[in-house]
């Protein structure tokens, strides 16, 4: 499933399992800070797994990602990106929560 974040945040993956994320994570030059993260969310907390934070006035950033996480229930996976920060990519379900392989 693709995805595409800019200026918000975006849960991308609220159903149980393993995960693959991929993906790119980039900023453009300008005079504001600006921030992009991947957060996992257990029902109630953020946690952020992966981050890019640019300060103002530096030159634009692009990182890519290639990430595998597990969800179990009631857990989510959000994108947030500020004004200046894209996050484009895509996942897929490597398996589920009982560790049975998912075919493409």
């Amino acid at each position: 499933t693709a995805f595409s974040v800019n200026n918000g945040t975006t849960t991308i993956i609220n159903t149980t399992g393993f995960w693959r994320l991929i993906g790119t994570m980039g900023t453009r030059t300008d005079s504001s800070t600006q921030k992009g993260s991947i957060v996992l969310n257990d029902g109630t907390t953020d946690k952020i797994i992966f981050a890019l934070r640019v300060s103002s006035n530096a030159v634009g950033r692009s990182i890519p990602f290639d990430l595998l996480i597990k969800l179990p229930a009631g857990h989510s996976c959000k994108m947030v990106a500020t004004n200046g920060c894209v996050i484009d990519g895509s996942s897929r379900q490597i398996a589920d929560i009982a560790e049975n392989l998912v075919n493409p």
